[in-house]
């Protein structure tokens, strides 16, 4: 039979793992730039190569580097619900009706950098 001592060990081991696997579980998974190349190309490239409605072209630093002050959940939000700026628009999910979050949060992360920000 176990000692109370060693089963306070393994109740605190066991609670440790549980919210270890808690905390681990909840972060988000790791950007595909690969990805976030493909969902530019099928869904952003139209607005943001050409600045339709109001969206910042990739040429234009100067527009991601305010954008870039953001965190990028608050961007990541504004993508998924739209957003209507001083610049312009931009819609829901960025008009991508079959990209997941993940996906988007690709995108974003692919763009910055493609815009001259390190983000």
């Amino acid at each position: 039979m176990l000692s109370n001592k060693y089963l306070g060990l393994i109740f605190i081991l066991m609670i440790t793992i549980l919210a270890f696997s808690y905390c681990t579980g909840n972060k988000k998974s790791i950007t595909d730039l690969s990805n976030g190349l493909q969902v530019y190309n099928k869904s952003c490239y139209t607005c943001h190569a050409a600045g339709i409605a109001g969206a910042a072209k990739l040429s234009n630093t100067n527009r991601w580097q305010a954008s870039a002050k953001k965190s990028q959940d608050v961007l990541l939000q504004q993508v998924i619900h739209g957003f209507n700026g001083s610049n312009g628009v931009l819609p829901a999910r960025g008009a991508c009706g079959d990209c997941s979050n993940q996906d988007l949060s690709d995108a974003i992360a692919y763009m910055f950098p493609e815009a001259g920000i390190g983000f």
